[in-house]
């Protein structure tokens, strides 16, 4: 989001990348039909009135959550239309694709009529749908869990809940009282920092008390708020009283006593607010956090020599590694290291402690926060797909560090349709046959859930880019990015972005777009219908940890390419992956695994590759890449200064780093287990399947296994199981399907239920 106009939204990547968001090929659909809108319009208004009939003879399913959402997206978008309000989504083109998605919705609610009508589906159709109270939110087990009813009149019961909605500014609060009937549970409010809401003489303004009014209609309509607190809109009247706090960064100098009371001030007198509103769920601490100062200024370069003090003990260990001849810790600048392979020492020292400064400086909010609300939960809009660059290692955005700092795993993250391209170099490294770019976003989740077993809260998803026109993007891809986002431990969502297009960036988006709204909204209730089953999904332990190094990220350039092509390859074996971090292993406080996969990661440091060498007597270690172990974190090759084979450079043969399907195949036999309940294989040769993601867990007297084929073209698939079963339920669909020659389509997930015998 922008950060400097809360009233006009651009999301910051969006501007780093400016060019790349736009689809690749023509973003002027086809028009479905040759007729003109006055038609479809009467066309599909009749539609919407035989519906509303048709369910006048079915009562128990027009209170169907997933009938009510047809109906109410239809009718809004119809609405929309012949009231002729528009702002991006001007244009004939504009409206002959919203029409063919309002057909589409509405032909979804004929279908579910005619099954129930067939017997495919029970009169009240696929259901019911928790809905939450008023009550808190807590999380167990890695999952929000909270009080909902099932059904009117039921008792509420605490159960898993995955909230779902939009942000960021003023169109989520006019939207407020029709978001039950859209499957929104959560909306983010990106609206108001320091700048809107705190006043010179450091009292509320009255926008400020606004929130409290807006908070409190969230409540009438059961939706939840996050608030993003906004420190990047800073006042400027405490700029101009004190100029030195500028430099040259979103947030100034976080250290500046300054900065801090007006943002203490602005926390405090938040929190205290809100504290009593039911409807708050979490406080969003940072929009896109990036900073590059820590160290570098007089309030902070106490913290730095304290930081080199503690890394290193003595001045004469810390020249040793340096090659210098510093006298003491406070002549160390946090600048200034020549660009050599020794320099560099000195920069990942400085980066260490950049990440390290970063992430407490939000501990620091959160606590303010804490302080005037036991039961405020935080988190950090981090840009996660950066996490593993190469060339980001300044930019203070470890995730781990970040954990630990908030209660939430929080972030911004993407999952484009294959034709608008990646998220940068990581994605658009990805093979072309995938459907679209679904690794970077779910490897995220799985990655920051593995530090504190928190929930993910993805509160600025980007299932489509800005700004690219009046393309069709298939509805099948937003509910897949968010359904499987689910599968993730994404515990919260709120989408970009829910507003009329008062700026570019906010042209075009999912507020334009009926089926894709649908799409969302169908996940959302999917995971909430089938929560203990996906909650089953997401605590049930992985076997098998890739190794996150932030040590091999900054020296060696590939490490982030391959984590991906591991965890690919992992994921396509049926796994579910998770990471294990270098301080987890050094502080002895990793969990058990039966493979470690160490992805390239060519710099680690002693203590954790000591650790992994504990591991490997009870655990398979599985190099891909060469040299793994091979250097400290200094880049100091470690055969030379350790006396240990086992964790010596030669000491393992690696599996070479070649395409994803390469590392795929040859990591079949190394992870393969007697756990494997359930396999896919192809129907001609009984070989494994490329391409689909899936996972078997069990669930008491039953197996559950995820299914979607990830790759453009459609399967079909065995399921084959270490016991006999033809069919099973898939609960997405409520239908039955056959084990043998099962269907997959791009896109299109299934979730298994399988008898076990």
């Amino acid at each position: 989001m922008s950060r400097n106009r809360p009233a006009v939204a651009a999301c910051l990547f969006a501007i780093i990348l400016i060019g790349s968001s736009a689809p690749a090929q023509s973003t002027k659909p086809a028009p479905a039909t040759k007729k003109n809108v006055p038609e479809l319009l009467a066309r599909e208004a009749d539609h919407l009135r035989r519906v509303r009939q048709g369910l006048d003879n079915h009562p128990k399913l027009g209170i169907n959550a997933y009938m009510r959402l047809d109906v109410a997206i239809a009718d809004r978008f119809l609405t929309r239309i012949i009231s002729n309000v528009a702002s991006s989504d001007k244009g004939e083109d504009w409206r002959l694709l919203q029409l063919d998605q309002i057909k589409f919705v509405l032909d979804h609610a004929d279908q579910t009529i005619a099954d129930v009508d067939a017997g495919k589906l029970p009169a009240e159709g696929l259901g019911p749908n928790p809905v939450p109270t008023d009550g808190p939110v807590k999380i167990q087990g890695g999952v929000f869990v909270t009080d909902c009813r099932l059904r009117p009149g039921d008792r509420p019961k605490p159960r898993p809940y995955y909230f779902g909605g939009y942000g960021h500014f003023d169109q989520v609060i006019k939207d407020l009282p029709n978001f039950s009937s859209l499957g929104v549970s959560l909306i983010q409010d990106g609206r108001h920092g320091p700048a809107q809401g705190l006043a010179p003489d450091y009292s509320l303004t009255p926008v400020g008390k606004r929130i409290k009014t807006d908070v409190a209609e969230a409540a009438k309509g059961h939706v939840k708020v996050d608030i993003l607190t906004s420190p990047h809109y800073f006042p400027q009247w405490a700029l101009a009283a004190t100029p030195e706090m500028q430099n040259g960064t979103p947030y100034q100098n976080i250290d500046h006593p300054a900065t801090k009371k007006v943002l203490e001030s602005w926390l405090t007198q938040l929190g205290s607010l809100l504290r009593d509103e039911p409807a708050l769920l979490s406080y969003c601490l940072s929009n896109e956090p990036v900073y590059g100062n820590s160290g570098r200024d007089k309030f902070s370069v106490d913290a730095w020599h304290d930081f080199l003090k503690r890394r290193h003990g003595t001045i004469e260990t810390l020249n040793a590694i340096y090659e210098t001849s510093f006298k003491s810790f406070a002549d160390v600048p946090a600048s200034g290291w020549p660009e050599t392979d020794v320099g560099r020492r000195r920069a990942f020292d400085w980066s260490q402690f950049n990440d390290e400064h970063f992430a407490a400086w939000h501990k620091w909010m959160g606590d303010v926060l804490h302080q005037c609300d036991g039961r405020a939960l935080t988190h950090a809009k981090i840009m996660v797909f950066f996490a593993l660059d190469y060339d980001k290692g300044g930019w203070g955005i470890d995730p781990e560090q970040f954990a630990d700092a908030t209660d939430i795993a929080g972030c911004d993250a993407y999952a484009h349709y294959g034709p608008a391209g990646g998220v940068g170099p990581l994605d658009e490294s990805t093979s072309s046959d995938y459907a679209y770019h679904w690794q970077v976003e779910e490897m995220s989740y799985d990655l920051l859930n593995s530090f504190r077993n928190q929930p993910v809260f993805n509160s600025e998803n980007h299932p489509m880019p800005n700004a690219a026109g009046a393309y069709k993007f298939p509805s099948r891809h937003t509910r897949a990015v968010m359904w499987q986002g689910g599968l993730h431990h994404q515990g919260a969502t709120t989408t970009w972005v829910w507003e009329e297009a008062k700026d570019p960036s906010l042209n075009d988006s999912i507020y334009f777009r009926p089926a894709n709204v649908w799409a969302q909204a169908r996940a959302l209730l999917d995971l909430n219908r089938l929560a203990d089953e996906v909650t089953a999904i997401n605590r049930a332990p992985a076997r098998v940890a890739i190794l996150y190094s932030p040590a091999s990220r900054f020296w060696q350039k590939d490490y982030a390419v391959a984590v991906r092509t591991c965890y690919t390859a992992l994921t396509f074996l049926g796994e579910k992956v998770t990471f294990v971090s270098e301080r987890q292993l050094a502080e002895r406080r990793a969990p058990e695994f039966d493979v470690i996969v160490l992805p390239h990661a060519t710099h680690v440091t002693d203590k954790a590759a000591d650790a992994l060498r504990s591991f490997g007597t009870r655990a398979e270690l599985v190099c891909v890449g060469n040299d793994c172990l091979a250097f400290d974190e200094y880049n100091r090759p470690r055969r030379r200064r350790v006396n240990n084979p086992a964790i010596a450079a030669d000491a393992f043969t690696p599996v070479p780093l070649e395409s994803e399907r390469s590392v795929w195949s040859r990591l079949d036999q190394s992870v393969r287990g007697k756990h494997e309940s359930a396999r896919l294989v192809t129907p001609a040769d009984q070989q494994r399947v490329w391409g689909v993601e899936y996972r078997t867990v069990a669930d008491g007297n039953f197996l559950l296994v995820p299914v979607i084929d990830q790759l453009k073209e459609a399967q079909t698939v065995d399921v084959v199981l270490d016991h006999p079963e033809e069919q099973a339920l898939d609960l997405l669909s409520g239908q039955i399907v056959r084990l043998k020659n099962l269907q997959l389509r791009p896109m299109e997930p299934l979730l298994l239920k399988i008898a076990r015998r």
